[in-house]
């Protein structure tokens, strides 16, 4: 009896643990799915920014610290650049560990030597782990900054006058810091063409336009750049000095006539323009000016013998003048005395008619004077 017993309990023992058991297990996994997620993950900024040269790095934290499992979270990558501007795998699984609450994603940026514009590496975070949220700054973005100048450009041979001017023609290279990078260039919007060799620069204003391409890729193509030549190798042309053309008169003596009364008149001079000569240029020349004497002419009149002279050729031109002055100043009388007669009988005029019109005595005399 007693054993039947003691076999009653032990099987309602097993069978208690059991249920207990299962009770307990569905108790847990009902919890795990209403419980809402005790941590979250994120960035810990939405950008940053560097060269080539720079591997390029952003850390990812958790809220607060598991102790007893790792915590990780899914990302993929988008953006401008490609697999080839970075180490980091496109698709990826990041993973912090037990215990800590932040861990480092590393890029991996490729300095790769080609001229290209910037470019953007965009990271989203998504599939946390159990009981882990994403947090709102979900998105990281990284700019690669291009920090190749592929073409630099160099001139010689050069010597430049006070205004700018090259006055010899310099000598222009164009070298790529790319071993895969081809320069072009051209004058003055013309067709480009691929630079092998130094480039002397043409006369006169120019411009010259210049770039890199790697490949044939039109995001491996560099902007353009501008250089504005101005050359002029041909000296100016100075005039030649031309002496100055002076005309010397030449002093001409007239022997005098043989008159009849065998007299000896004066003597005639006579300035007579000669042929021309020219002066040396820097000698300093005076040329006197001959005033002729006044020609005598001897008049035989009777025994007595007069003498025209200059002044008296000047006397009845003399005496012609004093009389227009008197005729002058006659004229100039009469015109006053006309005009101040007119100004009498005008005034007198004006008055009597201002006496009628006032209604005075017309017994009264009207003279004013």
């Amino acid at each position: 009896m007693k054993i039947r017993f003691l076999g009653f309990l032990m099987w309602l023992l097993f069978f208690g643990v059991i249920l207990v058991g299962g009770l307990g297990l569905n108790l847990t996994k009902v919890q795990a799915q209403v419980l809402p997620p005790s941590l979250t993950v994120q960035f810990t900024t939405t950008a940053l920014s560097g060269s080539e040269s720079v591997a390029g790095e952003v850390d990812i934290s958790l809220s607060s610290a598991d102790p007893l499992n790792d915590t990780t979270v899914d990302y993929r990558i988008s953006g401008t650049s490609t697999a080839e501007d970075y180490t980091l795998p496109v698709d990826g699984k990041f993973t912090i560990k037990a215990g800590e609450t932040i861990a480092t994603l590393k890029l991996g940026v490729i300095d790769d030597q080609i001229a290209e514009p910037d470019e953007t590496i965009v990271i989203g975070l998504y599939n946390p782990s159990t009981n882990v949220q994403i947090g709102s700054t979900d998105t990281f973005t990284y700019t690669i900054l291009n920090d190749d100048l592929p073409v630099t450009l160099v001139i010689t041979n050069i010597e430049v006058d006070k205004d700018g001017w090259f006055t010899t023609a310099p000598t222009i290279t164009l070298t790529s810091n790319s071993d895969w990078a081809k320069v072009y260039y051209r004058w003055n919007s013309g067709d480009y063409r691929e630079y092998t060799q130094p480039i002397i620069s043409p006369e006169d204003i120019n411009t010259l336009d210049y770039y890199a391409w790697v490949g044939s890729a039109d995001n491996n193509k560099e902007s353009s750049h501008f250089l504005i030549v101005q050359v002029e190798t041909t000296p100016p042309v100075i005039p030649p000095v031309v002496p100055p053309v002076i005309v010397v008169p030449e002093v001409v003596v007239t022997p005098p006539p043989v008159l009849e009364d065998n007299s000896e008149p004066a003597e005639v001079i006579e300035i007579q323009p000669v042929v021309e000569k020219k002066i040396s240029t820097g000698i300093s020349t005076f040329v006197a000016q001959v005033t002729p004497e006044p020609v005598v002419t001897p008049e035989v009149q009777g025994e007595a013998q007069v003498i025209n002279t200059p002044n008296n050729a000047e006397s009845k031109p003399e005496e012609s003048r004093n009389w227009n002055k008197l005729l002058l100043i006659i004229s100039i009388l009469i015109i006053a005395a006309g005009v101040a007669t007119g100004g009498y009988y005008g005034y007198e005029w004006y008055m009597n008619r201002k006496d009628d019109e006032d209604g005075g005595d017309k017994s009264k005399n009207k003279s004013r004077w």
